[in-house]
């Protein structure tokens, strides 16, 4: 049996409870990991896992290797193998290292902002929401209008909080905001803090994008307690 899996499966220390438990129950033969554009334009991470169901415990290391394309065709290249004891501790490649977590003393607030689309117009109150641009692996969010809006409890973003876009094609990326206090739109994550987040995240992140599950079939997204669980130390 062939699966496709999100990098985010394969690497990351989240799920090794769960590789832990494809290693006891299928023979892994091999890890290839795919090119970041073979379903779409986006860059996308993903690896092809080779499995063969056993009623024993596994026997066998994996292979791991990389699809390539090279003299116009396509073919995996093997470069080394995991052990049956780290695929059973459910290491399967080398993947991210734990992330220490800031703690809560270091963070004032996580919320996602609550303007909804429906409250967009041409004009009114200037509002930050998802968008899909990134320069230089820096994402930045766009700038739309809203009215109509009678609920006081209003979101905003102020210079200094990290927002982190949480929808879309670019879920994940995030960048610092400098700009001025502004409504926040319900497709997007604020991070207010009172040490160098920026620093943190940037250490912890994949050009530009957070190291958390991306979720969803035909809209991504992803949410706000992967982002907590695997950054801030911020559990009651």
């Amino acid at each position: 049996m062939i699966v496709i899996l999100p990098a985010t499966f394969v690497e990351g220390d989240l799920y090794i409870k769960y590789r832990k438990k494809v290693s006891n129950d299928f023979e892994v033969l091999a890890i290839i990991k795919l090119p970041g554009d073979v379903f779409s334009k986006g860059d996308i991470s993903s690896y092809a896992i080779i499995l063969h169901k056993t009623h024993q415990r596994a026997r066998c290391s994996a292979q791991i290797g990389e699809a390539v394309f090279e003299n116009e065709r396509w073919k995996v290249v093997f470069s080394s193998n995991t052990s049956i004891d780290r695929m059973l501790d459910g290491i399967w490649v080398e993947g991210i290292k734990p992330i220490p977590l800031i703690e809560k003393e270091d963070v004032e607030t996580i919320f996602r902002g609550n303007i909804s689309s429906a409250y967009f117009s041409t004009g009114g109150e200037k509002i930050l929401h998802c968008s899909s641009i990134i320069e230089n692996e820096v994402w930045r969010p766009s700038q739309c209008f809203c009215d109509g809006i009678s609920d006081r409890n209003h979101k905003y973003a102020q210079a200094g909080d990290i927002l982190i876009n949480r929808i879309g094609k670019s879920a994940g990326f995030w960048s610092k905001y400098h700009g001025e206090r502004k409504l926040v739109s319900d497709c997007i994550i604020v991070v207010r803090g009172k040490s160098d987040l920026e620093s943190f995240l940037k250490k912890y992140s994949i050009h530009g994008q957070l190291i958390v599950p991306i979720k969803g079939v035909a809209t991504k997204y992803i949410a706000i307690k992967d982002i907590v669980d695997r950054y801030f130390n911020i559990k009651k």
